[in-house]
């Protein structure tokens, strides 16, 4: 029977079951792509979360001594986690750039007992390394410079004659 021009429609257990599925697929496609984007991020939320739950009791103390004034709160909190995490990360940059100068001058004077190869490399290992691995590889940089010589001095300088003689076993003719 039609009222006021449509007519109804009775669904189908099959179609409501398919409309369920799609829609749960779309869902579950969509949260896929969210985690995707979010996945860099978990470890700093919940570092976050840590930090926000060692950090209340805190700041209900000061809270409690300023008079209630929350913001006022929230922002000194913001200030002295801010200066916790910047003055570290100042002073071992200016540390570093310490030690590459006196590592610099060492092997420019020939106070550094360095093999002639690596000495006249100068920064090379310090500027390859960081393009390649930021900060971390001014030193990753040199390590791969060291290490890969030494197996290389270790590789030519082998005893050769130690080394046990292997005979290639062919077809007997």
């Amino acid at each position: 029977m039609e009222i006021s021009g449509k007519t109804e429609r009775k669904a189908s257990p099959t179609g409501a079951a398919i409309d369920i599925a799609i829609r749960l697929g779309v869902l579950a496609v969509l949260v896929a792509w969210c985690f995707q984007i979010l996945r860099p991020f978990v470890s700093l939320i919940v570092w976050g979360i840590i930090i926000a739950v060692a950090l209340y009791p805190v700041y209900q103390k000061l809270n409690a001594k300023l008079g209630d004034r929350r913001k006022l709160t929230a922002a000194i909190m913001t200030l002295s986690a801010l200066l916790i995490i910047i003055i570290p990360g100042v002073q071992l940059a200016v540390s570093s750039v310490d030690s590459l100068k006196t590592l610099n001058t060492k092997l420019v004077n020939g106070d550094f007992n360095a093999p002639p190869p690596l000495e006249g490399v100068g920064n090379l290992p310090f500027i390859g390394g960081f393009i390649s691995f930021g900060f971390l590889g001014l030193f990753i940089g040199a390590v791969i410079l060291s290490v890969g010589y030494k197996l290389l001095e270790v590789w030519l300088h082998e005893d050769t004659q130690s080394l046990p003689v292997v005979e290639a076993s062919g077809p007997a003719d």
